[in-house]
């Protein structure tokens, strides 16, 4: 009927999950893995009606990497060093062996922050849900209630189109006031949170600026879930934009405008004016 429905975000494994007889899961799930899979559970139960989603691991259990253990999104330091090179370490099941110490923050502790981050002004009463799998590919438009400015989150469900490694889609952003978008990567591009340096939150998640065509966003998905959002442009309407290599500004031009290379350290920029 018209209940909430409130659920427990515990499991975040992304393989396959089915439990052995020693009740283990059967696959050791990445960090990119968890990441993944804890996001696309928070936004799809969000934007499909759940009304309220209780985390419950933050720190990994105290257990060896059992079963549930794999769910937190911070370290709990076990198996240790001295487990680890022993002869009693069963790498099939206990990794990362090491552990890479206890309060080590994990990818998805630092994707789930910039969901939240993100998101938090978000008016959830009112998701406008552009695709919900058709060709295994999701799209949701949330609004935020302080700037009054859209933001979309997309993936693709790569695991079900094994015949490609990219998926082309287009995103209708249907605002004329904006010229360019900002796309932002869901997970860092590396293989640890070990890698990370937290200080740097969030300048390690990967963005990049794309030109609106038609008011429409033509993007190629790959693995990792994405932000579409508006990109600031910076006084009077100036802003230098890397895109590949490439400084344009000013952004947006009419008349003129200015193509310079990014060039090596210590090397000149090539730079060319147009009309």
């Amino acid at each position: 009927g018209n209940k909430p429905i409130i659920m427990k975000a515990g499991a975040t494994h992304i393989g396959i999950d089915t439990c052995a007889e020693n009740q283990r899961l059967q696959e050791f799930q990445t960090e990119f893995q968890q990441s993944e899979y804890l996001l696309k559970r928070f936004v799809w139960n969000i934007s499909n009606g759940v009304k309220l989603i209780l985390y419950g691991d933050i720190r990994e259990d105290t257990t060896q990497h059992d079963t549930y253990s794999y769910n937190g999104i911070i370290y709990n330091g076990i198996p240790d060093l001295a487990y680890c090179n022993s002869s009693s370490c069963d790498t099939a099941f206990f990794k990362p062996c090491p552990d890479p110490g206890d309060g080590i923050k994990k990818f998805s502790y630092y994707t789930f922050k910039l969901l939240n981050d993100k998101l938090k002004n978000s008016d959830f009463a009112n998701i406008d849900t552009i695709s919900n799998g058709t060709g295994n590919v999701y799209v949701y438009k949330f609004l935020n209630t302080s700037t009054s400015e859209p933001l979309w989150v997309a993936w693709w469900d790569y695991w079900n189109d094994t015949t490609i490694t990219t998926k082309n889609t287009a995103v209708k952003i249907g605002n004329t006031n904006w010229l360019t978008a900002k796309i932002t990567e869901a997970i860092p591009n590396l293989i640890s949170g070990t890698q990370l340096n937290p200080a740097s939150y969030p300048n390690f998640f990967s963005d990049t600026t794309m030109n609106i065509i038609n008011d429409t966003l033509l993007l190629s998905l790959g693995q990792s879930p994405i932000y579409i959002e508006k990109d600031l442009v910076l006084g009077n309407n100036e802003v230098s934009q890397k895109i590949r290599g490439l400084n344009i500004f000013p952004q947006p031009f009419s008349g003129q405008t200015t193509l310079q290379s990014v060039a090596p350290q210590g090397a000149e920029p090539r730079t060319v004016t147009g009309r």
